[in-house]
């Protein structure tokens, strides 16, 4: 399987920026498979990986998963908007 660039723009349920960097929220019934394209889309684009991974509580206590990266946050929406 290759995987491109833009395929990294189509994972995540919700994605946000956390002190400058790109975090994604994924599904719990299908995140740890998430959380490996993921890690090998951000090495498409250089030195990038997962720094943590950890539970993802919404308001309504709903648990989800959480990918945080050292991916810029101005780099992702840069490539995102140019896609």
């Amino acid at each position: 399987m290759e995987l491109l660039k833009s395929d990294l723009f189509k994972l995540g349920s919700t994605v946000f920026e956390v002190d400058n960097y790109t975090c994604f929220v994924c599904k719990c019934d299908g995140s740890f498979m998430e959380t490996i394209i993921i890690r090998e889309c951000l090495k498409l684009f250089g030195d990038y990986k997962i720094i943590k991974e950890a539970d993802f509580y919404w308001e309504n206590d709903e648990c989800d998963w959480a990918v945080y990266t050292n991916f810029p946050w101005a780099e992702y929406m840069a490539y995102k908007t140019n896609d």
